[in-house]
C-alpha cells in the first residue's frame, strides 16, 4: 500500500494521515489491479485501475483536490442534466420574470434535447464544444448561442458549489463571436411617414420613441406622471414586458437606465395633443426634482399648476403655488415688498429671464 500526507493548509503543519492509498491486488484470471482509496466525508470511495501509472495519477489529483478544498464525491455527478435542472431551477433567485421564461424555453429547444440525458461528469469540454458546433451548424445567431452557453455554465457552476463537480466545464469556453450589427435610424421624413401611417392613438409613441430613444418596455411602461411637458422631460423608471400572456412591470436592469430624458418640441407637441385626447386627469411634478410634492392640474397645464402666462383668459402664475421657479414657468416677476438696512422700503422683482433680484431705492411701504 502507497500513501502519501499532505500539508494542512489551515495550520500549515504536516497531517499524518493519508489522503489516498494505493493497493495492488490480483485478480482471479492472473492480472493485477491497483484500487485507489481515499475518504470523502465518511465515506471511502475506491477507483481501480489496470496501470500502475493511471492510479498514481489519480492519487496525485485527488491530494491537490483535498489540500486546495476541491475534493468532491464521483457519486454526486451521476445524475443526468435533466434531473440537475429539476433541482436547479426552483433554487434560482434574482431573475426576473422574462429571464426566467427565457431559460426555460432555450432549455426546452436547445438543452434537453441534446444534453439532457448525459450525466454531469459526463460534460466535459470536448462534448459542450461538440454541442456549440451543432447549434452553430442549426443556423443560431451567435448572440443565442452565448445564452445558451450561459444557461449550461450556471447550472455547472451550482454542481461545483453543491460538489457534485470539481471544475466547470462551460468556463472559457470557445464560442461564436458576435459581431454588432451596424443600427440603423429613421430619418426625419421616415419618422413622419410612421406617424402618419400607424393609428392616430399611436402616434406620439412613435415620436417618443424615434426622438427619445426609449426601449419599447420603456415606453409601454411610461405613466402620465413622468411626463414633464413644461420642461420638455420624461422619467424613465420602469419597464413593462408581456410574458405568456400576462403583463410584468419590472425596474430597469442596471442604475444607469433610470434616467430623465430630454425631449425636443416636436415630441412635446405630439404629447400634449396625446394627453389632451386621453382620459383621465394627469399627475405633474411641481419640481423637477423628485422629492418635490406633487399636484393635480388639468390637460395641458405647466407643472406649476397654472397654464404659462399670456393663456386667454387666466391669471398669471402665483409663485406660492409649488416649487417651480419663475423663469422656468413662464410666470411674469412677483413683486414683494422688502425693507432696506437704513428702514427703507425697497421694491423687489425676479425677472423671469434672469431670475436675479434687481432693488428699487425709495419705494414706499403700503
Amino acid at each position: 500500500m502507497v500513501s502519501a500526507a499532505f500539508s494542512d493548509p489551515s495550520t500549515g503543519k504536516l497531517n499524518s494521515k493519508p489522503v489516498a492509498s494505493i493497493a495492488r491486488r490480483r485478480t482471479a484470471s492472473g492480472d493485477w489491479r491497483y484500487d485507489v482509496r481515499y475518504r470523502v466525508g465518511r465515506r471511502v470511495v475506491t477507483r481501480t485501475f489496470s496501470r500502475r501509472v493511471d492510479a498514481e495519477r489519480h492519487r496525485r489529483q485527488v491530494e491537490y483536490d483535498e489540500l486546495h478544498g476541491a475534493g468532491i464525491d464521483p457519486r454526486g455527478g451521476r445524475i443526468t442534466l435533466t434531473e440537475w435542472w429539476e433541482r436547479w431551477r426552483p433554487s434560482t433567485t434574482n431573475l426576473r420574470a422574462s429571464t426566467r421564461a427565457r431559460h426555460e424555453s432555450f432549455w426546452r429547444a436547445r438543452i434537453e434535447p441534446d444534453l439532457g440525458a448525459l450525466r454531469l461528469d459526463e460534460l466535459d469540454r470536448p462534448a459542450l464544444r461538440a454541442w456549440v458546433a451543432h447549434l452553430e451548424a442549426d443556423g443560431l445567431a451567435p448572440a443565442t448561442i452565448h445564452k445558451g452557453v450561459q444557461i449550461v455554465a450556471k447550472m455547472l457552476a451550482a454542481a461545483v458549489d453543491d460538489g457534485r463537480l470539481a471544475r466547470n466545464s462551460a468556463t472559457g469556453l470557445t464560442l461564436p463571436r458576435a459581431d454588432r450589427e451596424e443600427m440603423r435610424f429613421l430619418a426625419p421624413p421616415e419618422v413622419d411617414e410612421l406617424a402618419a401611417t400607424i393609428a392616430p392613438r399611436h402616434r406620439a409613441l412613435v415620436y417618443l420613441g424615434a426622438y427619445g430613444g426609449l426601449r419599447l418596455g420603456e415606453l409601454l411602461a411610461l405613466r402620465r406622471d413622468r411626463v414633464d411637458l413644461l420642461h420638455a422631460r420624461v422619467e424613465v423608471l420602469s419597464t413593462l414586458v408581456e410574458i405568456s400572456g400576462a403583463l410584468h412591470e419590472n425596474p430597469p436592469k442596471t442604475s444607469r437606465g433610470r434616467r430623465s430624458v430630454p425631449l425636443p418640441r416636436v415630441v412635446i407637441g405630439e404629447l400634449e395633443q396625446h394627453l389632451a385626447l386621453s382620459p383621465g386627469e394627469p399627475r405633474a411634478t411641481c419640481s423637477r426634482r423628485r422629492k418635490a410634492a406633487r399636484c393635480a392640474r388639468p390637460r395641458g397645464v405647466g407643472v406649476c399648476g397654472r397654464r404659462p402666462y399670456g393663456a386667454p383668459g387666466l391669471s398669471p402664475c402665483d409663485r406660492t403655488i409649488c416649487a417651480t421657479r419663475q423663469s422656468r414657468c413662464g410666470s411674469p416677476p412677483a413683486r414683494h415688498r422688502t425693507r432696506s438696512p437704513r428702514g427703507r422700503a425697497m421694491r423687489r422683482s425676479s425677472p423671469c429671464s434672469t431670475g436675479t433680484a434687481t432693488f428699487s431705492p425709495g419705494a414706499r411701504t403700503e
